[in-house]
């Protein structure tokens, strides 16, 4: 079994016309060794989502939606269940409902900014079509803590908002069509991470 210490935990962050994105990530993904993903979507509070069958058919990973106290797992995409709010603390996951009144959705950057602080070099934030501006905070957290940041190009996107707002306010590490995307990544994941000297 693979430490958590021991692989990146690579956080998607997508919202209206990421589907067809994350799919084509997902299929031109050849490696994920090193690796768990989570994928914060905007789904609709009280919605019966079937994301976790339609994405099964696109990835080998082992696709589940995450539980309250579970730990990320390698080789597997865990997804945000609608109607929730998810933190990483301590190596697990911290499920909370959001209001009904919530107009504006942030749970992109609540989770990777939880993620940034509780496993700092091992994040990685990628963040694909959508509107709004979710997940700008987040990407920024975690370059403040030396992960790694990959965005949707905007001209690639069906909504460019949320990549768009990345791209003009950040330093993303990467810009790319989510197949280049996911062909960075697979090339960045076949090396663990660093594991810092003991006592450092």
């Amino acid at each position: 079994m693979v430490q958590l210490d021991h692989f990146y935990i690579v956080a998607i962050g997508q919202s209206a016309g990421g589907l067809p994105a994350l799919k084509e990530l997902l299929e031109s993904l050849s490696n994920s060794d090193h690796a768990s993903f989570v994928l914060i979507a905007h789904l609709p509070i009280g919605s019966n989502s079937r994301l976790d069958v339609l994405l099964q058919s696109s990835t080998s990973l082992r696709v589940q939606w995450i539980r309250q106290g579970d730990s990320p797992q390698a080789n597997c995409l865990h997804l945000l269940p609608p109607g929730y709010e998810v933190t990483l603390e301590g190596g697990k996951f911290h499920l909370q409902l959001r209001e009904q009144d919530d107009r504006i959705n942030r749970s992109i950057d609540h989770f990777f900014i939880s993620l940034a602080r509780d496993v700092k070099h091992r994040a990685i934030g990628v963040i694909l079509s959508g509107t709004g501006s979710d997940g700008l905070q987040g990407v920024q957290e975690i370059e403040n803590h030396g992960g790694l940041v990959l965005v949707q190009h905007p001209i690639t996107a069906q909504f460019k908002g949320m990549p768009a707002e990345v791209v003009s306010k950040d330093h993303p590490d990467f810009v790319a069509s989510p197949e280049g995307i996911g062909k960075a990544l697979s090339c960045h994941l076949q090396i663990p991470p660093y594991m810092p000297a003991e006592g450092s």
